[in-house]
């Protein structure tokens, strides 16, 4: 036993599953300091036990000789959060506060150890106590915001969050998106993108925002930024700067958790060279943690190590055959390596694993329509359109693969439903405009709505695309001389930029409209639309491995 005041319920390592606390739970405010037992830590590393059993007997002598403080307590707590140990953390803090009540940390840590165990109701209580012995401190306002926001108590939440932009701006990303977050709960949807997007330019590797952002998009009707940003979501959450966070990891630096938790923290900021020598300490401890592995994969794949990236991946998934990210991340590897047959079949086995992974089903159909295999695209597409019907690349895609086989009826069907879906997709109608006036299949061709669109394409996008749009409306209708100006037009950048076989491709359809012909050929088989490159924002960014 240990001398009586030291409160730790008696509790094991996280990493073993039998944990259980001897007594009862400790009160909101201890009367005395309780004895306890030291926790079981056999599931920790050699050198974090014997860390933890120093410290322990040094506030047991203390306490023997009633010479015990509050910090001691508080100082023992925080070395066994930072190595996860949460209920003798929870005894530690509760001493601490008993012995010092009006010291600032330690109803800070305690609150944070309740946020983090899910005790909402506990971590509030004891987070605003903390804020009444200090009313400014950054840190402090966003958690009780995020609290006060997951009760719904909407305009509490927003004064948090307002008090602590305007006097910390380490916690401003944080802050912001907890407006935004609001915004959106009150279908205020131009100060919720607006609120988003700052956050996002402060912090761009932060994937946790995409998905409120592009939900504030959709309700703002523009559909092509939602689609953007919902591909590229995910679960890094919003830097903090945090130093009496940052001490508790200070504290515990030896063994894996704490590289596992710097590794976090670099992730999470977007500081891919400390995270890869982070993860590759917590893999050299472990080198049978497959989700670290894949978060390490991920970091060598932003920092432009892409072997490194591939053999990671790999490994992970050998350890871990099921992880469906790590599938999808490889997929999308192998994909921007031109090696797209392989990249097949770990995107089918991401969304086979994980059939809501929407970033899967696009690079999926992607990468069978680059090799040729449009029927399959076209299921692929119609997948991810079952799940996300607004999805406007899937609508693309399953387009251009229709077009690419000769289905232009049911092209054209497609891209009218597009439209319908989304109306400010210009994609769609330049497509659409050019099946209309160059498909041989006359009962799909419609010069008339076809020069309609492109004129109205062309309002805002003049691209050598589009002027060869033009082109071929205006041949169409027999309108020559208009046509031939366009395309001659776009055959002077191409022939500037140099793309000679672009060029060539552009005299002949040029020659078509000087001997008095419309063209036929909406597309050319080997016209980039046929191969859209992967949609790369890497999907895993988040350290998926951190506590």
């Amino acid at each position: 036993m240990v001398c009586a005041g030291l409160s730790l319920q008696g509790a094991c390592a996280a990493p073993e599953p039998d944990e259980q606390a001897v007594g009862s739970a400790p009160s909101a405010e201890p009367v005395a300091p309780a004895p306890v037992s030291f926790p079981r830590v056999s599931g920790l590393d050699v050198a974090v036990q014997q860390q933890l059993r120093n410290a322990h007997a040094a506030v047991e002598v203390a306490a023997e000789n009633d010479r015990v403080s509050g910090d001691q307590y508080g100082e023992l707590g925080m070395l066994y959060q930072g190595h996860g140990l949460r209920i003798p953390a929870e005894g530690c803090y509760l001493n601490a506060q008993h012995l010092a009540p009006d010291d600032f940390r330690w109803r800070y840590y305690l609150g944070v150890l309740y946020d983090d165990m899910t005790q909402p109701e506990k971590a509030l209580e004891t987070l605003e106590a903390a804020l009444a012995l200090r009313p400014d401190d950054g840190p402090t306002l966003v958690r009780v915001g995020e609290l006060l926001l997951a009760q719904n108590r909407l305009d509490e939440s927003g004064e948090r969050f307002r008090e602590a932009l305007a006097g910390d701006q380490g916690v401003a990303v944080a802050a912001l998106v907890g407006l935004g977050r609001i915004d959106l709960q009150q279908r205020r949807f131009q100060p919720a993108s607006e609120h988003l997007e700052q956050a996002l330019s402060m912090a761009p590797g932060t994937s946790s925002i995409h998905y409120p952002l592009a939900m504030a998009y959709r309700a703002l009707g523009d559909t092509a930024r939602a689609e953007t940003h919902l591909l590229e979501r995910g679960a890094v959450r919003p830097p903090m700067r945090d130093p009496l966070i940052n001490e508790v990891r200070a504290v515990s630096n030896i063994g894996k958790l704490a590289s596992r938790d710097r590794g976090a923290d670099a992730v999470r900021m977007g500081r891919w060279d400390e995270a890869v020598v982070a993860y590759s300490e917590v893999v050299a401890a472990d080198p049978t943690d497959a989700v670290s592995r894949a978060t390490l994969a991920t970091a060598y794949w932003r920092t432009g190590n892409r072997e490194e990236a591939r053999r990671e991946f790999r490994e992970a998934l050998r350890l871990d055959p099921a992880n469906a990210r790590a599938h999808l991340n490889l997929g999308i590897v192998l994909a921007e390596d031109g090696e797209d047959d392989e990249a097949v079949v770990h995107l089918r086995r991401a969304v086979t694993t994980d059939p809501g992974l929407n970033l899967g089903h696009i690079n999926l159909g992607a990468a069978l329509q680059r090799t040729g295999r449009d029927e399959e695209a076209i299921q692929q597409y119609g997948t991810l359109l079952q799940l996300d019907p607004a999805n406007g690349p899937a609508r693309l895609g399953q387009a251009f693969s229709l077009i690419r086989l000769g289905r232009h009826a049911a092209a054209r069907t497609q891209l009218e439903e597009a439209l319908r879906v989304l109306p400010d997709e210009p994609a769609f109608a330049h497509t659409l405009a050019r099946l209309l006036a160059a498909s041989p299949d006359a009962s799909v061709r419609d010069p008339q709505r076809a020069l309609a669109l492109v004129q109205q394409v062309a309002s805002t996008l003049r691209t050598p695309q589009v002027l060869e749009t033009l082109a071929m409306a205006m041949a169409e209708l027999g309108r020559y001389d208009e046509a031939r100006q366009s395309q001659r037009a776009v055959l002077e950048v191409a022939e500037r930029s140099g793309d000679a076989a672009l060029a060539t491709r552009l005299r002949e359809t040029l020659s078509v409209y000087e001997a008095g012909r419309p063209s036929r050929e909406p597309f050319a088989q080997d016209d980039p639309v046929f191969a859209p490159p992967p949609f790369s924002g890497v999907a895993s960014a988040e350290a998926e491995g951190s506590r």
